[in-house]
């Protein structure tokens, strides 16, 4: 009896914890609907409303590309995912890059690119990336950006991780930057990242992913990233 009652306790448990992870993943389908109707003024990612229901049974969405960007869509297609165990959690979400604010992308950027700085290692493999930077990233600044960062240091034009670094030096060093250029990067951390992320849409995103991949679990990445536990 004793041992039935046990079994019985385990199953009802089971199936609470279940119920409820089906109800956080549904909750968070619903969100990721929200962002993509508010953040293209009223469209929804599964399509009109006689083809909806059947879209998202199937799994086939429609994200406007053309109206949001490379990070918001991230977050979105994993929150409308067809498989609910795949959906991230809360938790997840709120760590996602997409609700940030511009001092937190400058510090993500900074921290990735110190990590990087140490050594030589597989990050470095990673986050290297031609579509991500078009090619040679220095022709997409400013020429007076341009000039300034051939003036002080050898920067590799093909590289991510040296992208990386031009940021991070040219916020270190702001208060030590002509006029003119502090003016062309603007004089708020919104304007700074405005500046490179309207030239380097993908950077953010894809340097989020692959350290989420490979450095999530460092010190220095706790804050960015959310607890294994969540």
């Amino acid at each position: 009896t004793e041992a039935m009652k046990s079994s019985s306790t385990e199953a009802m448990t089971s199936f609470s914890h279940s119920t409820a992870t089906m109800t956080r993943s549904v909750d968070v389908f619903a969100a990721g609907c929200v962002y993509h109707y508010v953040l293209t003024d009223g469209i929804h990612p599964f399509g009109d409303t006689i083809h909806r229901q059947t879209n998202i049974v199937d799994g086939i969405s429609r994200l406007s590309s053309n109206l949001i960007n490379y990070v918001a869509l991230d977050v979105i297609s994993s929150m409308i995912g067809r498989r609910p165990t795949d959906r991230p959690t809360a938790d997840a979400v709120l760590h996602h890059p997409f609700h940030w604010n511009a001092e937190t992308q400058i510090r993500f950027l900074a921290t990735v690119s110190d990590r990087v700085d140490k050594e030589s290692c597989e990050l470095v493999e990673r986050l290297e990336n031609e579509d991500v930077i078009g090619g040679n990233w220095l022709t997409r600044l400013s020429p007076e950006l341009q000039t300034d960062l051939r003036r002080f240091r050898s920067y590799n034009a093909h590289s991510v991780v040296h992208l990386l670094r031009a940021i991070r030096n040219k916020k270190h060093h702001f208060k030590d930057l002509t006029d003119e250029l502090r003016r062309c990067l603007g004089s708020t951390n919104e304007t700074f990242m405005e500046y490179f992320t309207s030239r380097f849409p993908k950077l953010l995103i894809h340097t989020y992913i692959v350290c989420r991949l490979s450095v999530s679990h460092e010190q220095q990445f706790l804050s960015y990233y959310p607890s294994s536990k969540g």
